[in-house]
């Protein structure tokens, strides 16, 4: 039966899948200012996505147990679930938007062109606004430890990238960069 916690979970698969597919199609990179640990970063990927595939697909074997209440409120599961749909939506906008550019590492790609259309247009970072509604609407769903703690170290992850982001399309963009910074906001249109 498709649930609020299944369709949380399928998202998170999509988004895990739609970039799996996409990851090769970029430009070479031409400077790399950060790049993520090789072989424990793919591993992490990997637990993420068993624990997801199980959470889907054998529910009775799943986390559960360090969830906190049982289900949510209708009200909150249709929040939590259109804030998770809401955030795939942005993320493969803003990735598909990035094409080329795009990099799972900080790195400045050869031919590089700083994207400010689209969705650029209106937040320097959408593809971790998605992320961050994505993990917002599992927490209000699912309401569990388990998805607490993810959501915080992925949030604290994405502060510390998109700093490092920030700081590389500064030094290579140094006039248009802090122009569209005046404009944008970096996660939430008018906010932050």
């Amino acid at each position: 039966m498709l649930n609020a916690s299944n369709i949380i979970t399928l998202c998170w698969l999509i988004f895990l899948g739609y970039w799996i597919i996409n990851w090769r199609s970029v430009k070479p990179a031409q400077e790399i200012a950060w790049r993520a640990p090789g072989f424990r970063w793919t591993g992490l990927w990997i637990i993420i996505l068993m624990v997801l595939v199980t959470h889907f697909v054998f529910p009775k074997y799943s986390l559960h147990f360090l969830t906190i209440t049982s289900t949510a409120p209708l009200f909150l599961q249709i929040v939590g679930v259109g804030l998770t749909v809401l955030g795939l939506i942005i993320a493969i906008v803003a990735r598909k938007t990035l094409a080329d550019n795009w990099s799972s590492d900080v790195e400045l790609k050869k031919g590089h062109k700083l994207i400010t259309k689209g969705i650029y247009k209106y937040v320097r970072h959408p593809i971790y606004t998605g992320i961050t509604f994505m993990g917002l609407g599992a927490i209000i769903v699912d309401q569990s430890i388990i998805v607490t703690i993810f959501f915080i170290g992925m949030v604290a992850f994405l502060i510390f990238k998109m700093k490092k982001e920030e700081k590389l399309l500064l030094k290579h963009f140094p006039k248009e960069y802090p122009a569209y910074m005046k404009k944008t906001k970096a996660l939430i249109p008018f906010i932050y």
